[in-house]
């Protein structure tokens, strides 16, 4: 830290690896303390849109859903998923899974509909881009089929 000075790209992405050893851990204070400081470097030196940036958001939302906190995940989500699209293009994959996320996140609020278009999205891009045998396939299909029933998967 001293030799790179605090606002370093390598200085970030150590606090990127912690939050994610932090997070394996069940650590999810501590992750997202990490997480935090992470982008708070990322966002200033590389700007909103980079995906390094998109993937520190990823992360954090992860971890704010682990804390049970859907209202913080579902705006990190957003950001994300807002942020991949300018930088990497409205058909990527990882658009598809961070809309499965979204869901989740949604879902854990109680807001069906809205969990519904996301797993819809998610749905509809992974098809487009990785046809009906992509891995995420089955289990947001489930989902969405769950709330279509009235019941948590």
């Amino acid at each position: 830290l001293a030799a790179l000075g605090p606002e370093h790209s390598a200085v970030a992405t150590t606090y990127h690896g912690m939050a994610i050893i932090f997070t394996s851990q069940a650590d999810y204070p501590k992750a997202l303390e990490y997480f935090e400081k992470c982008l708070e470097i990322r966002e200033k030196k590389l700007g909103l849109d980079h995906p390094h940036v998109s993937d520190a958001y990823s992360n954090k939302a992860i971890v704010l859903t682990r804390l049970g906190d859907f209202t913080g995940a579902v705006e990190i989500y957003r950001k994300c998923i807002a942020a991949m699209h300018s930088s990497l293009g409205a058909e990527h994959p990882s658009i598809a899974v961070n809309f499965a996320h979204l869901g989740a996140a949604l879902q854990g609020l109680g807001d069906v509909a809205a969990a519904s278009d996301a797993y819809s999205k998610c749905l509809e891009l992974r098809r487009s881009t990785s046809g009906e045998d992509c891995d995420t396939m089955g289990w947001v299909a489930e989902r969405l089929a769950g709330l279509t029933r009235g019941s948590a998967v």
